[in-house]
């Protein structure tokens, strides 16, 4: 990957998809995520929450289930990675391939299911219970959204927005990281969450490799962050509402 160049001097968006091209773009785009994640008020009052064990878990179903959305489901309900490689794959262009082929080497789906179990378990609800919960609305509302952002874009925004939510993630994950241990809870019982908060570098490589070749023409710059800039509202507006959860009871 490319070294950090200075970019300082940009500030707008529209400014970077000018001048910027290639593995510079890149690194400008994941940086542009980054500041806007830790910008949100939402990750920020996590941290200065104090649930206990039932609402806590409440909160956590619905991150869970959103985040299960990414992979095809037991029932063999197609995930939100599934839409995204079926975008690409009815793109005639050449330059979809790079990203198609990305996508296909990098995502076969880790198991973590697991440790999700372990995790819910300590909160006292049992795998049986968990392989049968079902999202409530505002999990559904988000689900959709994001189908029809991976399915029904054009590929360049179903790339931007898949690119923004894996920079997203390990920033989401932290602050939930946190507020479990505030609980108390075994270290053991927490690996999940600390594994999928470990991949802030991870995520930048993965960024790297399926926009470095697609980010020199500039209306393909102008979807990857049109694509960037739906999901990263869809995430926000997804934890502002789950959020809630954690303050009172909600059915």
């Amino acid at each position: 990957m490319e070294e950090k160049g200075s970019l300082t001097s940009i500030t707008t968006p529209e400014q970077a998809i000018r001048e910027f091209s290639g593995g510079q773009f890149v690194i400008w785009l994941c940086e542009e995520v980054t500041n806007q994640v830790q910008a949100w008020p939402i990750l920020r009052s996590l941290a200065e929450k104090e649930p206990g064990p039932a609402k806590f878990r409440k909160f956590l179903l619905q991150v869970y289930l959103s985040e299960r959305a990414m992979w095809d489901g037991a029932d063999g309900e197609p995930g939100f990675l599934r839409f995204a490689i079926a975008n690409l794959s009815e793109s005639d262009e050449p330059a979809a391939e790079h990203g198609l082929e990305a996508l296909q080497s990098n995502f076969a789906a880790e198991d973590l299911s697991a440790s999700w179990a372990r995790l819910f378990e300590s909160l006292e609800m049992p795998t049986a219970d968990l392989k049968r919960v079902e999202p409530k609305e505002i999990t559904r509302n988000y689900i959709a959204e994001l189908s029809e952002l991976y399915s029904n874009s054009v590929w360049q925004e179903a790339v931007g927005a898949f690119v923004a939510l894996q920079v997203v993630a390990p920033f989401k994950f932290d602050a939930i990281l946190k507020l479990a241990k505030g609980l108390g809870l075994n270290e053991k019982v927490l690996e999940v969450l600390k594994v999928l908060a470990s991949r802030k570098i991870g995520s930048r490589q993965l960024a790297y490799e399926l926009l470095e070749k697609i980010s020199f023409s500039e209306p393909f710059k102008e979807l990857i962050w049109q694509g960037a800039t739906k999901a990263l509202e869809a995430e926000e507006e997804f934890l502002n509402q789950a959020s809630h959860y954690l303050e009172k009871s909600l059915e």
